[in-house]
């Protein structure tokens, strides 16, 4: 009896606990708000995924250039360092060679000396030479050349020519107006200084560069799926040309890094292959008055090999009854 008793009072518990579970989550259900990621449809989440999706690789390809400038940098940097050591070692080393030299006698000097015991003049006459022309040197003076105006002109030649002036003068005359002109502030208006034309250096080329390349393997990979069509060839011959541009300023391995190892020539070929080539006829026929070259001859012809033997046959022939 106690068993039985026990079992229903277990049996009435749970049932209660039950109950009340059902009305809290009722409650629950009621007080409910929904975020705002749930209010909005399968399509509006779907963009706004995609639109995320696509900051986050904007994001990681910018961090991946500052990583590559970083190392580019540092590359710059040793490369410095190393050729200032380099430069500094050489130095040393020449200036060691130059001290060795003057401490060392070498041979040529005592076969000097003796040549100069030998003939004393000889070094007098140099000597007077050297002083002759440092005085020559010291009496030298800038002359400064003066300019012929075309005023000052032989009278006969005026004479003779007044309607017409001298080639000389017109020229000279031109060349001062347009000098006036060049130097007036106001004849000459100046380009105007804008933000928009500029010029990039290298970082911002490359940075450039890079994401166009990225953006073009992008449309590459989705017009791959559609099919070879005309758009994706022209597509890859845009990313052919984007890549050379890019390979000016950075290495294969660093553009392969960018797009996951991609390269639109490879791409091409397996999806856009070349016709193959059409098989050459072995045997070809010559125009009749055209002589064939010895490199266009056909040795593997039996015929031919025929007749040579042929007429070699008929040459021994003759040999022999001659």
């Amino acid at each position: 009896m106690k068993t039985l008793m026990n079992l229903q009072e277990n049996a009435e518990l749970i049932q209660r606990y039950l109950v009340i579970l059902r009305l809290r989550r009722e409650e629950t259900d009621r007080n409910y708000i929904p975020t705002p990621w749930e209010r909005l449809s399968e399509e509006e989440q779907l963009l706004l995924s995609t639109y995320h999706a696509h900051v986050h690789q904007e994001e990681d390809l910018e961090e991946q250039l500052r990583f590559r400038t970083f190392l580019r940098d540092i590359r710059a940097k040793n490369k410095q360092l190393h050729q200032k050591r380099y430069l500094e070692k050489m130095s040393t080393f020449e200036a060691g060679v130059i001290r060795q030299e003057r401490a060392s006698p070498t041979p040529s000097v005592d076969t000097d000396n003796g040549s100069n015991c030998e003939v004393p003049s000889q070094l007098r006459q140099d000597l007077a030479a050297a002083k002759e022309l440092q005085a020559r040197v010291e009496s030298l003076q800038m002359t400064t050349l003066t300019r012929k105006e075309p005023a000052a002109l032989i009278p006969e030649t005026m004479g003779k020519n007044r309607s017409d002036p001298p080639p000389n003068a017109e020229k000279d005359m031109l060349m001062d107006v347009d000098k006036i002109e060049s130097e007036s502030p106001e004849a000459t208006p100046k380009r105007p200084i804008t933000p928009e034309i500029r010029i990039l250096t290298k970082e911002d080329q490359i940075k450039l560069r890079v994401k166009e390349n990225v953006s073009l393997w992008r449309l590459c990979q989705v017009a791959t799926r559609e099919g070879p069509a005309e758009k994706l060839q022209a597509l890859l011959t845009t990313a052919q040309e984007s890549q050379k541009a890019l390979q000016k300023l950075i290495d294969n391995e660093e553009i392969e890094s960018y797009v996951k190892g991609w390269n639109p020539w490879d791409e091409k070929k397996i999806h856009l292959p070349s016709p193959p080539k059409k098989n050459l006829m072995k045997f070809k026929r010559n125009e009749s008055g055209k002589k064939q070259s010895s490199t266009s001859t056909n040795f593997s012809d039996p015929a031919k090999w025929k007749k040579v033997t042929d007429l070699l046959q008929m040459a021994s022939g003759l040999y022999q009854n001659v």
